[in-house]
C-alpha cells in the first residue's frame, strides 16, 4: 500500500566481519595465486576479450610487458617494504635473548618468515603486473569497438 514502508532489499550476501583480523583480511582482499602461468593466461584472455586466439607476437609482447612490470613493481615494492621495516624496527624495544637456543630458534623463524614474506611480495607484484596488463588489454581499440 501507499503508507507501507518497503523492507530493505538485499542485493548481496556478505560475510560479517567478527574480529579485527577478519576486517583486515577483508580489506586486503583474497591472497594472490600461488603461481602465474603467464603464457596460458594470455592465451585464455584473448578469446574472452577479443573472440580470437592470441598471435605468437601478441603472446611474446604480453610476456615482455609482464616481465618489465614485475621488475619495476618489485623495485618499488621492495623500497616501500624496506622503509616500513625501518619504521617497525625503530619502534621495537630491543630484548636480548636469555638462552642461545632461543636466539637460534628466533633466527630460524625469522629466515622462514623472511622467505614467506618475499614469496608473498613476488606474488603480489605478479598480481599487480597482471592488473596492468588487463588494463592494457581492455583499453585496446579492438576491445572497445566493433568491426
Amino acid at each position: 500500500g501507499a503508507g507501507t514502508a518497503a523492507a530493505p532489499r538485499r542485493t548481496a550476501l556478505k560475510k560479517v566481519a567478527t574480529t579485527a583480523a577478519d576486517t583486515v583480511a577483508d580489506a586486503a582482499g583474497p591472497p594472490p595465486p600461488k603461481t602465474f602461468d603467464d603464457r596460458a593466461m594470455i592465451r585464455a584472455a584473448y578469446p574472452l576479450l577479443y573472440g580470437r586466439e592470441a598471435t605468437g607476437e601478441e603472446i611474446e609482447l604480453g610476456l615482455a610487458f609482464l616481465a618489465s612490470q614485475r621488475v619495476s613493481l618489485l623495485a618499488s615494492e621492495t623500497t616501500k617494504a624496506a622503509a616500513e621495516a625501518k619504521k617497525v624496527e625503530a619502534a621495537k624495544v630491543v630484548v636480548e635473548a636469555k638462552k642461545v637456543e632461543a636466539a637460534t630458534v628466533a633466527v630460524a623463524e625469522k629466515s622462514v618468515s623472511e622467505q614467506a614474506r618475499k614469496d608473498l611480495l613476488a606474488r603480489r607484484v605478479s598480481m599487480k603486473a597482471w592488473t596492468q596488463y588487463a588494463r592494457a588489454l581492455f583499453s585496446a581499440a579492438e576491445f572497445r569497438f566493433i568491426d
